[in-house]
């Protein structure tokens, strides 16, 4: 098969660069870098995938020691797993009550919810004084806040040379405040060129800290396990994702029926794989519409590349992205992506529209036209997908294993 050829090659080269890259960085060092990752929770998400593939490869080279801590504790059952899976990554939780006191959140109104923020404030500044004297932390050769600096306050006091990766655009970094989060960081991690570009003319100050560094894709296992793994039956447009406000669902509800409506009713599903704050609220969208039994929520699903893999195109909508490893998930299995031309990923992902379609943020009728584009066969959608399969080298993650190594040696430094 032409897709398993490419990623042999792709492998073999690239597993080189990796084993040069490892054997020159221990050359320098006589023990392994122990290493103290920082994520605020784990979720079935796009970060939380990249960040486990990212731990995996550097657990694979053997010259890291890897500790995880954690906003909260984690309950994400296949995260649970993943980690006792891990047993040489020691997990701590920052903050251990954090899900006692996000249990009543919705739950009390005045005055008991200004009690419960007060009384959380003061718990959280207490953790933090504790994390600062944390052992595993302190002994740790280097700190890498895996969030775009979500974690700036618990290391703020740390002497160890910091490491951020910035996993979000460049409007949600502005608009959160970011930027002034980045101080204390000796290198910046920026996952498209386009962030690093923007990034840099935002803070010219930080120019020189800014890495640009894709986030690895294990494209060839992905696109193994989407020949194994269960697929909807019919013909079906697919999204995957968090189902939340950012990812801009309800155009996706109104472009499907309004390309329903239009080719006239064809039997065609839109499925949605993923779970979030408004999952309820769009499935209420959704029931609302004359397709409203075309529409599909299935929540949660690890690794749904099958799903991906039977689709006739999957679907992002975005207003805002990092780095959507979703799309080059959906590239893995051989499927068609049409995603909204969102900052700062999609464009660069799918090489400004030719390897997948590129559609104005919210803009409904630029979408259905693309459904019914692709439905109606008027798509080259061989010779995208074939672009997109040949572009897959970028996220190689074993070449990427090299440039994280090297950022983290330069920032040792």
């Amino acid at each position: 098969m032409i897709y398993g050829a490419i990623f042999l090659k792709h492998n073999r080269l690239s597993e080189q660069k990796q084993h040069d890259g490892i054997n020159a960085f221990a050359q320098k060092n006589n023990k392994k870098i122990k290493v103290a990752f920082c994520i605020p929770n784990m979720v079935i998400g796009g970060v939380e995938t990249v960040f486990t593939t990212t731990v995996d490869m550097l657990l694979k080279s053997r010259v890291f020691d890897i500790c995880v801590f954690t906003h909260a504790e984690l309950t994400e059952p296949y995260y649970v797993q993943w980690f006792k899976d891990r047993p040489q990554i020691k997990v701590v939780s920052v903050y251990r009550l954090n899900s006692f006191f996000e249990k009543y959140k919705k739950k009390f109104g005045f005055p008991l919810e200004n009690i419960r923020k007060i009384i959380f404030s003061i718990y959280k500044k207490w953790c933090n004084y504790k994390i600062a004297r944390n052992p595993i932390l302190n002994t740790c050769d280097i700190i890498i806040d895996y969030v775009s600096g979500s974690s700036f306050r618990q290391i703020q006091f740390a002497k160890q040379p910091k490491i951020t990766w910035l996993h979000c655009s460049i409007n949600y970094a502005i608009e959160n405040k970011i930027p002034a989060r980045l101080k204390q960081y000796n290198k910046i991690v920026c996952i498209s060129d386009s962030m690093k570009s923007d990034f840099a003319k935002l803070c010219p100050e930080y120019a020189d800290r800014l890495v640009r560094i894709y986030n690895p894709v294990d494209y060839d296992s992905i696109n193994k396990t989407s020949l194994n793994t269960p697929k909807y039956d019919g013909k079906y447009f697919l999204c995957v994702g968090r189902v939340d406000h950012d990812k801009d669902i309800p155009t996706i509800i109104r472009a499907f029926n309004q390309f329903w409506l239009r080719e006239h009713k064809p039997d065609v599903k839109m499925v949605f794989i993923g779970d979030g704050n408004i999952a309820s609220e769009m499935k209420k969208m959704a029931a609302t519409t004359e397709a409203h039994d075309q529409f599909v929520f299935l929540g949660k699903i690890p690794k749904p590349y099958g799903y991906m893999r039977g689709a006739m195109a999957h679907i992002l909508s975005s207003f805002n992205e990092g780095l959507p490893t979703v799309l080059i998930e959906a590239m893995a299995t051989g499927t068609l992506n049409i995603s909204s031309n969102c900052p700062n990923g999609p464009h660069e992902i799918l090489l400004d529209g030719d390897a997948g379609i590129l559609f104005e943020p919210g803009n409904t009728d630029e979408l259905a036209n693309a459904m019914s584009n692709v439905w109606n066969n008027k798509i080259d959608v061989s010779g995208m997908t074939g672009r997109a399969t040949k572009s897959l080298e970028r996220f190689n993650q074993d070449s990427i294993c090299t440039q994280i190594i090297k950022v983290i040696s330069d920032a040792k430094k």
